[in-house]
This record gives structure tokens, sequence and C-alpha cells, in this order.
């Protein structure tokens, strides 16, 4: 989940900086490939407020017989126009309220505080998915490993399967801490073999390592220890 959060931090980064650059060389293309046509400027005000607003004109203009009035914005505090003067706005052949002008007003102006949204999203996204994602286990001490270790089972014989059978990691361990226990030279360390063996009770499953083997084997053991 945190490296999806991440990567959907990256992705509004990377849209919003593409956003940005559409928005910024997007009116000299929309002039270069709209109508010219001569509209009267009907009122000129702002939008939004100091921090995130800017100049708003109202246009009126006409084409293919049919008049339109459209408002116009930018992020610039000054309309760089006045009421009642007439100006060239640039019409979208497909869309006849999509105007811009060539001081940078634009029909779609609230659109421009979008890329700069998205960035700073993604970048509070990414600032906080990305320690999490770097975050790592933490590192197990070296006699807690060595613990680890000396406790894996290391079965010393093999034995057959059967169905059903003795679970083989129980049996498995019980051998692997009896055989370290005949290893020790100290009497406490057989002593406590013995104990094992004849406390142990090993629980079956429905496919496991051969009752009788076992037996045997354990049998062995006791006999091995009890002969020392």
């Amino acid at each position: 989940m945190v490296l999806g959060f991440l990567i959907a931090g990256a992705a509004l980064v990377v849209l919003g900086i593409v956003a940005a650059v559409d928005r910024y060389t997007g009116p000299d293309r929309r002039m270069r490939d709209g109508v010219p046509v001569v509209a009267v400027v009907e009122r000129v005000g702002t939008w939004g407020n100091a921090k995130t607003g800017g100049a708003w004109v109202r246009v009126r203009y006409q084409i293919d017989g049919v008049t339109h009035r459209v408002g116009l914005g930018s992020t610039s505090r000054d309309a760089g126009v006045a009421e009642g003067e007439t100006i060239t706005v640039y019409v979208d052949r497909d869309d006849p309220e999509s105007v811009v002008t060539g001081t940078g007003l634009v029909s779609d102006y609230r659109h421009e505080l979008l890329p700069p949204t998205m960035v700073a999203i993604g970048v509070v996204v990414m600032g906080i998915a990305g320690p999490r994602l770097r975050r790592r286990a933490p590192a197990v001490p070296f006699r807690a490993a060595e613990a680890a270790v000396a406790e894996r089972a290391e079965p010393p014989v093999e034995f057959g399967y059967a169905m059903p059978g003795y679970r083989p990691d129980i049996v498995d361990r019980l051998l692997t801490r009896v055989h370290r226990a005949i290893d020790d030279p100290a009497d406490s360390g057989r002593t406590a073999a013995m104990a094992a063996l004849r406390q142990a009770e090993i629980p079956t499953a429905p496919r496991g390592y051969r009752q009788d083997q076992v037996d045997l084997y354990l049998r062995q053991l006791l006999a091995e220890l009890g002969q020392t």
C-alpha cells in the first residue's frame, strides 16, 4: 500500500508538471490555431483572492452570427484592458466559448491553479509514503541470530513416511535437542536428553514419519543413554 501511495504521488507530480507546461504553451498554440475575432470588453474586475486570484474581464463578441459573452481571466492582477475597449480574441473553432487573448487572458483561467495544486499534493503524498517505504525491519542482534541458528532442527537420521505418521517437525526438533544434549560432556546434558525422550508426546499428522521407525530409534537412544 505504501508503494501505491508513492507511485500515486509521483504520478500527480508528473501530471502537474505536464499540465503546467501545457498551461504556459497552450495559449500560444490556441492563438495560432484559433479564429481571430474583435470583442468588446464589457466589464473588468478580479477573481479569487490576493493569493490565488487575478484579473478578470467579460467580453462580448460575435462568431457565425451568434453573440457570446465569456469571462476571461489570468493570475496577473492587471487585466491590461479597460471597459468599453475593443480587443482581439482567438476563438476555438470547435468550441466558440474557448477563448484566449494576446495578453494572456483565457476563458478557462481557473484551471491555472490545478497544476501547482497537483504538484503540491503529489509532493506531500510522496513525503509521507517515502520514509515508510525506506523503513527497514530492525536488524537481528548477532546473539539472537546465533540462537536462532542453534534452535534450527537438524535431524541426525532419516525416516520413511506413512499415512498417518508422526509430525516431522516435532520429531526433528526433539532429536536435534536430544543429540545436542548427548554431545554435552556434562552429566546434566545426558540427564536432560533422557528426560526429553521419556516425556516426549509426539502428535500425528495425516502424513508423517513412520511411527514404528521413530519409536524404535527413540528406544535405541534411551538404551544408549542408560548404558553410559
